[in-house]
């Protein structure tokens, strides 16, 4: 039962309807959190973080960050930087949550943290407008004292 709802979960992750996908994603990031079974998927997010359409790039993202943990094939170290460049996203909510993913990559993958650091250090946030670049760099700072604390 769990492949075959996964799988449905994962036609549904594209689904036009914004809902539709927000609860998908919700489903997959519940099961990546006590198991590996959504792992197996990781290259199709991979694929959605290459989007055209935001909400379809953080959910690739917010599920590759939840499965980090069970990254024994290191698909996700392999092709981290292309993480990275969403830490300044073309849209503000799809930067913050890339910044607050990494939180969670960086807990499950603590070698990633030297490639971390420096991206974050050298985001740029300036076209972002006043009230976003500020949670930005709180953002960033916020993360940057986390992995130095560790």
């Amino acid at each position: 039962m769990t492949e075959d709802f996964i799988q449905e979960q994962m036609v549904l992750l594209s689904s036009k309807h914004t809902t539709i996908g927000y609860a998908a994603m919700n489903a997959l990031l519940a099961l990546s959190r006590k198991s590996d079974v959504v792992y197996p998927h990781v290259e199709e997010f991979f694929v959605l973080l290459e989007s055209g359409n935001s909400y379809l790039r953080m959910r690739g993202l917010l599920l590759l960050a939840a499965n980090a943990r069970w990254d024994t094939e290191d698909q996700i170290t392999q092709r981290f930087g292309r993480i990275l460049i969403h830490i300044t996203d073309e849209k503000p909510i799809a930067a913050r949550q890339c910044i607050q993913a990494l939180a969670e990559i960086a807990q499950w993958k603590p070698k990633l943290r030297k490639e971390i650091a420096p991206a974050l250090e050298a985001a740029d946030f300036s076209s972002y407008a006043g009230s976003m670049r500020c949670l930005l760099e709180k953002d960033r700072e916020r993360l940057l004292s986390s992995m130095a604390a560790e």
